[in-house]
């Protein structure tokens, strides 16, 4: 395709600022248009991510079920797309939202379809530092779809830049020392507790004065292995326990998947 305009645009599907998923159709087939507002970029000055994004994305030549190949980029006065082969259906924040929480099955299908998606990024030289129930996005068929990697960056020369979250930065991002692969385990850790608990987060307490970022970087450096904190009425097998405790090891090298065998770890 040359321009946007060469597709039928059939409807929004979800929205996750700055980007809308914007499900069309040309020739007879579906895609999905990942459409960012240039004047969203602008304002939050994500200018810079976004060609790296770009960059990143087009080093991916090989398809994976949870990693959508970026087939064409086009942009007019108003949007940058992405051309992407998979028909987007909900963001997981939203899916989250309308299930209050999910079972233990649930959301271990979605924890190791991550993980999988992970496993694809990471064997590629990329850190995807956007493992979020907001930038993790479903097909129609109810399967992961890891494409916003608005925060991505090379796993070498490892960086040591501030992007994302407060609530999902682990302690080695919170400090500032460099970081890795295994960024994207805490992040992972994070999630998996926010779907067991209806979107709770071990960080924030739910009042304003205490979880400024000040306050959230200081409760995630003072986190202890196997003191994860979860809320009251929400109740976790020994075995989801386990793994979130060493999906959250405040050691990297010791962490659930960055002990050296990767995701592989994780999905055991």
């Amino acid at each position: 395709p040359d321009d946007a305009g060469d597709f039928a645009i059939e409807c929004v599907s979800c929205i996750t600022e700055p980007v809308q998923y914007v499900l069309a159709s040309r020739n007879g087939k579906e895609y999905t248009l990942k459409c960012a507002s240039k004047q969203c970029v602008s304002e939050m000055t994500m200018a810079r991510r976004l060609l790296l994004e770009k960059e990143l994305t087009a080093s991916l030549l090989t398809h994976h079920r949870m990693v959508p190949l970026s087939l064409a980029t086009l942009h007019d006065d108003s949007f940058i797309y992405t051309v992407l082969k998979t028909s987007i259906a909900i963001d997981l924040a939203s899916l989250i939202l309308e299930n209050e929480c999910f079972d233990e099955p649930s959301a271990m299908f979605y924890t190791a379809s991550i993980a999988l998606a992970l496993e694809h990024l990471h064997t590629n030289g990329i850190v995807c530092r956007n493992v979020t129930s907001d930038a993790i996005v479903l097909d129609d068929k109810g399967y992961v779809q890891l494409i916003d990697l608005r925060y991505a960056a090379k796993a070498e020369p490892p960086p040591n830049d501030f992007c994302g979250y407060a609530h999902y930065l682990s302690p080695e991002q919170v400090s500032g020392v460099g970081h890795g692969p295994a960024v994207d385990f805490w992040a992972l850790g994070i999630l998996a507790f926010e779907m067991i608990s209806g979107g709770g987060n071990p960080w924030l307490t739910g009042i304003s004065s205490k979880d400024s970022e000040l306050g959230v970087f200081s409760r995630i450096s003072a986190h202890q292995v196997g003191e994860l904190p979860f809320p009251s009425g929400v109740e976790v097998s020994d075995g989801l326990s386990d793994l979130l405790n060493e999906l959250l090891h405040p050691d990297a090298s010791q962490r659930l998947g960055g002990r050296g065998r990767g995701p592989a770890e994780v999905q055991e």
